[in-house]
């Protein structure tokens, strides 16, 4: 039993690898630290995971993140340090049950272990995700639904995704993707009383050189470094400086006038 298990495992894994981080975004997105600043989102997810073990990140801000990963790509450990003292540190657990993939996320912060969040990707014989459940701090009720995956081949189209609120009220948020002739994703849309957007660009090389980001609620994009003052919905950020594998190890905040410092990270290869 023991070995199917494994087998079936090894199969797929290729298929979850992009998966497990693409829904990782929500596990980082709603994680907040009562009394401290507000933790940077989505440093891990922006790489390409192909035989990467490690990358740190140091923001604007004082902040310092942590990732490592195991040589298939899945994320198994993310530190985040705030000028220098740990403020969270997150393992990640991966479990296979028949046709369900189980990610579970502690926080080991302090020594006192805690479960911070769970979620469960419910998987087609051919590996594709068709929904996700996400609970919160060991609650058995879900409180993120993910539904209705729409793909087009290998690509993932569209999907839907309510709180556990959205749900008990027959709402949701609709969620597209769009590609170009090289399967490169340059738009995202989020829809729900507005829509956010988020356009992707990339150079010749096929390296990630941009985001683009706008929302139809001005209090979506706060705190961050707005594209000009007429236009606090729009933030544009750069990429620079790629390594040998096409990743970047710098970003910028661009706005009208000039390029403000975001981010900057090492990148460790096995």
């Amino acid at each position: 039993m023991a070995s199917g298990i494994n087998a079936f495992a090894n199969e797929r894994q290729l298929n979850y690898k992009m998966k497990i981080l693409f829904f990782l975004i929500f596990i980082f997105e709603s994680i907040v630290i009562s009394g401290y600043p507000t933790i940077p989102k989505g440093f891990c997810n922006q790489i390409s995971v192909t035989g990467v073990r490690k990358v740190t990140t140091i923001t604007h801000d004082k902040w310092s993140i942590v990732c490592n990963f195991d040589r298939q790509g899945f994320l198994n450990r993310e530190q985040r340090f705030y000028k220098g003292e740990l403020k969270a540190d997150y393992a990640y657990e991966y479990k296979i049950t028949d046709s369900v993939l189980v990610t579970i996320v502690t926080d080991r912060e302090n020594q006192h272990i805690k479960l911070v969040k769970k979620s469960e990707d419910y998987l087609s014989p051919s590996g594709k995700c068709y929904k996700c459940r996400v609970y919160m701090n060991g609650s058995e009720s879900a409180s993120l639904y993910v539904d209705n995956f729409v793909y087009d081949g290998d690509l993932l189209i569209s999907y839907d995704v309510a709180t556990a609120w959205q749900k008990r009220n027959g709402k949701a948020s609709k969620v597209h993707y769009y590609y170009n002739k090289k399967k490169q994703k340059i738009l995202e849309t989020k829809s729900f009383n507005g829509t956010d957007s988020v356009i992707y660009s990339y150079d010749k090389m096929g390296r990630l050189t941009g985001e683009t980001k706008t929302s139809d609620s001005l209090s979506v994009l706060s705190g961050i470094v707005p594209y000009a003052d007429n236009e606090l919905n729009k933030v544009q950020l750069t990429y620079s400086h790629f390594d040998n594998k096409g990743n970047w190890t710098k970003s910028y905040y661009t706005t009208q006038e000039e390029k403000i410092f975001r981010s900057k990270r090492k990148i460790e290869y096995w």
